[in-house]
């Protein structure tokens, strides 16, 4: 049985950037949206956030440069909506349904 990775506080704080972000991003674009967070510190929620189901990864053009971009995943969504109903981080609040 796979085991499921638990959200924690920096899954929500950067998920909820990634939303805000219309649901996909680079992750320049993601560390700019989360100024107390370092870029790598970012780069490293993401990359375990994909690990674990919640994101998908792919490469694109962002400012003439390949990089990765991340889109949430419906298991993503549905973990964040739960981390949220269980206040994992009180202040952030859940997205409405698209």
């Amino acid at each position: 049985m796979e085991k499921k990775k638990m959200f924690n506080a920096n899954y929500v704080e950067v998920m909820d950037s990634v939303i805000k972000n219309e649901g996909t991003g680079f992750t320049r674009e993601i560390s700019r949206m989360i100024p107390n967070r370092t870029p790598n510190s970012v780069t490293a929620t993401l990359a375990s956030m994909n690990k674990a189901g919640y994101l998908v990864k792919e490469k694109g053009v962002f400012e003439d440069k390949m990089l990765t971009k991340y889109t949430v995943t419906d298991a993503g969504r549905d973990a964040f909506n739960e981390a949220v109903a269980v206040k994992v981080v009180p202040e952030v609040e859940a997205p409405e349904a698209e």
